[in-house]
């Protein structure tokens, strides 16, 4: 498969490797042709892929289509040997700065075992490749090659690493690969209401993307009155390998359940979680791609985010930055760094799906991504990306501009910074406080007091929270916590 290279190197960073070549691209090209016609007796189509039972009924057909791409007939020798071609290049690239961990090899090519050999540091009685003079050798072929620690990767991309099951990658999003039968890496998350004006931009925006591991997309809808619904199902339909909606008759939002705790984590099986809401939209196709790849490579990380591009549905305000980071380019950030100025958005998110799981359920919707984010961070550090990757829309229908969130916004912050009081790391604890008692001070100025509280009980909240409040050191004192 594409880019399994990728994976096994980084699995076995000090492995050897194995690029198997022929004389040209028409060669190969002729090569896989003969090889599949002697099992159909005649040259097959994309219809007998589809109807084929090897390792399962459609598996070939998925694998043509993960390696050449959508749509590629089976004789299409432009297309097959352009793939052949720039996969040899891509490996080339790759191992260019390990020149001792790849060999290109041609087996018809004189002196080819030789060179497998010494490359290897093995003996052999043999003097040529066994399967040349005879296929019924292939098995033993294999054993040997087992034996020694080696991973041979083929012209078109496969490895006999796909053949004996230990890793399986797609080359492209659109591939007909089932998640029911390889697990996705990736669960992504989108959440939606009422946007029938901006849902297929955000869907096509995923199902676009180019990966080399199988994905699903979990839409969660919640009770739309306009034809968002009937869009996500015509998705579903034409994507039913990775669409899988969830469809609410009643807003959970305004009953104040938490649609992805409740509804949507139980269905989740990926490795990370991406997250997009249902007004915004991923504009690289290779986002997830980057992001899974840093993962990977740095699993002392909790998640990673990204820059994004503003859009505003009124047409008047247009902002290049989302929110103040704290530093520019690509860089890590911290705890504190969240707390101190919220930067980053939702559909830029990218997070190890036990981290998520593991997150304490909350029904505050008010900031429950500033909740959500925190949480990440008291786990870990996140790093962000300068790649802008995301449009972020502001809309009179998006929920941060409804009035009805608006007026709920002081009371629900309130309480999320007590949430987030219980799960903050110690040394921001008191910072934590400060934020508290600031609200409850405003509450008291207003005569406004959230449910289950009176007035004397948030004074004495302020005064233990922020003990330097009534001597005017309120700020100085939130300073020296820094």
């Amino acid at each position: 498969m594409p880019n399994t290279y990728r994976h096994l190197y980084h699995a076995f960073p000090d492995a050897k490797f194995i690029l198997s070549v022929r004389d040209s691209g028409d060669q190969w090209y002729e090569s896989q042709l003969k090889f599949a016609a002697k099992r159909l007796g005649r040259t097959p189509t994309l219809e007998d892929l589809k109807e084929a039972e090897y390792c399962w009924k459609g598996w070939s057909y998925q694998y043509h289509q993960a390696v050449f791409g959508n749509g590629v007939e089976f004789e299409d020798k432009q297309a097959k040997i352009h793939t052949y071609e720039q996969h040899i290049a891509d490996v080339q690239i790759f191992f260019r700065d390990k020149p001792g961990q790849l060999l290109v090899l041609n087996v018809g090519e004189e002196g080819a075992f030789s060179k497998f050999c010494q490359y290897l540091g093995i003996r052999s009685k043999h003097t040529a490749f066994p399967w040349a003079k005879r296929t019924a050798s292939l098995r033993a072929a294999e054993a040997v090659q087992g034996s020694t620690g080696a991973s041979t990767v083929d012209s078109s991309g496969a490895s006999s690493v796909d053949r004996l099951g230990t890793y399986y990658g797609v080359g492209s999003v659109a591939s007909t690969v089932d998640s029911s039968k390889v697990p996705p890496r990736v669960s992504v998350v989108v959440l939606t209401c009422n946007h029938e004006l901006y849902i297929h931009e955000t869907l096509e925006g995923i199902v676009t993307q180019q990966t080399n591991f199988p994905f699903e997309v979990i839409v969660h809808d919640d009770a739309s009155s306009d034809r968002t619904p009937d869009i996500i199902k015509e998705y579903q339909k034409k994507y039913p390998h990775l669409i899988k909606p969830i469809f609410q008759t009643e807003n959970q939002w305004f009953k104040g359940v938490n649609p992805i705790s409740t509804y949507i984590f139980p269905h989740v099986s990926g490795e990370y979680i991406a997250f997009c809401e249902g007004d915004d939209y991923w504009t690289d196709p290779s986002k997830l791609q980057k992001q899974v790849d840093f993962m990977d490579h740095h699993p002392d990380y909790t998640f990673c985010s990204h820059d994004v591009h503003m859009k505003y549905e009124d047409g008047v305000n247009v902002k290049e930055v989302f929110y103040t980071k704290p530093a520019v380019g690509s860089f890590s950030f911290t705890f504190l760094d969240e707390f101190m100025n919220h930067f980053l958005a939702t559909a830029t998110l990218l997070v190890r799906r036990k981290v998520a799981m593991d997150m304490p359920v909350t029904n505050n919707m008010i900031s429950v991504e500033i909740y959500s984010m925190l949480y990440f961070l008291s786990r870990g550090n996140g790093y962000y990306m300068e790649d802008k990757m995301v449009v972020k829309r502001r809309n009179p229908g998006g929920i941060t501009m409804n009035l009805a969130y608006r007026e709920n916004v002081s009371f629900g912050q309130y309480r999320l910074w007590n949430e987030v009081l219980a799960f903050a790391p110690i040394p921001y604890k008191k910072l934590i406080r400060c934020k508290i008692a600031e609200y409850q001070r405003q509450f008291i100025k207003k005569r406004s007091f959230p449910s289950g509280t009176h007035f004397f009980g948030l004074l004495m909240g302020s005064i233990l929270n922020n003990p330097y409040w009534f001597v005017g050191l309120s700020e100085r004192y939130r300073q020296s916590l820094l």
